[in-house]
């Protein structure tokens, strides 16, 4: 069995489920550079797994940090036995850990895979893009989530016929409903936990700036007429007393703001909803949307959302909108007017695109990659 290095940031559920299933195929060993950041108290602990069933977790330990961001481990190359490996991927090319370990390849003369979730073009100076495009260009091929990301590394160097895709998920494929979800179910779930609303638009979301919650609080207070829909926020964070202050201000009785809850408990209320909205300023993917698009939902989601511009067609599955309000506004009014004819088709068409993202796919995803002639 070969065997690949694999270096990333932090044991996130949804990368574990990935490394758990490319261990069945290969001898894995994969560095997290971190367990977590002291930030990621915006997230539940569920949102980190350190089941490592089918590969070896090492995590890098005897750090030096010259921020919160930037710190390398001191035994990086003492641990990783690089030459020992018949492939190595990255995970990432901004940590200072990956630049070394890139370096160290580029001097030893062996191939690497470079592997992104995403990213965006940023303005900088040209020193810091001569920089990045060194370490970009330097890879013998890459695994990317979607066209954005491509864009990006073809920005930083990147040759595009050495890019291939990934379709990215967070679940399994027997987890994707294989039909839409019956309205008489969600009435069924509804009722079992007390909800009296018509129609639920559901965030899941760190209720932090980025993730860009406060003009879906204020298109609801605004809408008319709205007493019978409910909103839902899942999540957690600096900004949660000012989203509870606010529905206090307005007396918005049909908001409900949550906690992160258990996987299975946000599988419910997925099923339950109408309409998933993800109106992050930024997102280098947005696990949300693909999520949403398991359980059939409709979609609203602004386009500086990767997940968004490779998943999302507008009036086919969804909204795919600027970061304005207006258009947010726009967005949910048409939603919650759509007829359950038309959520049954959008319902529908979300469903039959899914299902090509999944677990099971990445790792066929990577495996291609992984079977190029020459690569190691």
């Amino acid at each position: 069995m070969k065997k690949i290095l694999f270096l990333t940031n932090k044991p996130s559920f949804y990368r574990v489920k990935f490394f758990n299933e490319l261990g069945k195929k290969y001898n894995l060993d994969v560095y997290f550079e971190i367990k977590s950041r002291k930030k990621e108290v915006l997230r539940d602990k569920a949102w980190f797994d350190n089941q490592f069933e089918n590969f070896n977790g090492i995590f890098l330990s005897k750090l030096v940090r010259f921020s919160k961001k930037y710190f390398i481990d001191l035994d990086l190359f003492s641990k990783i036995k690089v030459k020992k490996y018949d492939y190595v991927i990255i995970g990432q090319y901004s940590t200072l850990n990956s630049m070394l370990l890139i370096l160290y390849m580029n001097f030893i003369k062996k191939k690497f895979i470079l592997n992104t979730d995403g990213d965006f073009i940023k303005k900088e100076n040209k020193l810091i893009k001569k920089i990045r495009t060194y370490f970009v260009s330097s890879a013998a091929a890459y695994i990317s989530s979607s066209k954005k990301a491509d864009e990006c590394l073809e920005y930083y160097g990147a040759d595009k016929n050495k890019i291939y895709r990934m379709n990215f998920s967070s679940y399994y494929e027997n987890e994707i409903e294989e039909n839409f979800v019956e309205y008489e179910e969600k009435e069924k779930i509804k009722n079992e936990k007390g909800y009296k609303y018509k129609k639920i638009v559901l965030s899941v979301a760190n209720f932090e700036p980025r993730k860009n919650l406060e003009p879906l609080l204020q298109v609801w207070s605004e809408l008319a007429d709205n007493d019978k829909n409910g909103l839902i926020l899942i999540g957690t964070g600096p900004l949660k007393q000012k989203f509870l202050d606010f529905v206090k201000e307005k007396n918005l009785n049909n908001v409900e703001i949550l906690d992160f809850v258990e996987p299975d408990e946000l599988k419910n209320i997925y099923r339950m909803a109408n309409v998933l909205v993800l109106n992050s300023k930024i997102d280098i993917w947005g696990l949300t949307v693909g999520e949403g698009m398991t359980f059939g939902l409709p979609i609203i989601c602004t386009n500086t959302c990767l997940s968004g511009t490779e998943l999302i067609e507008n009036e086919v599955n969804g909204y795919l909108i600027e970061d304005d309000i207006n258009e947010l506004k726009k967005a949910v009014i048409k939603i919650l007017g759509l007829t359950k004819e038309q959520e049954i088709q959008i319902s529908k068409n979300n469903l039959k695109k899914i299902k090509d993202y999944s677990i099971e796919r990445m790792v066929e995803d990577n495996i291609r990659v992984l079977n190029i002639k020459d690569l190691n």
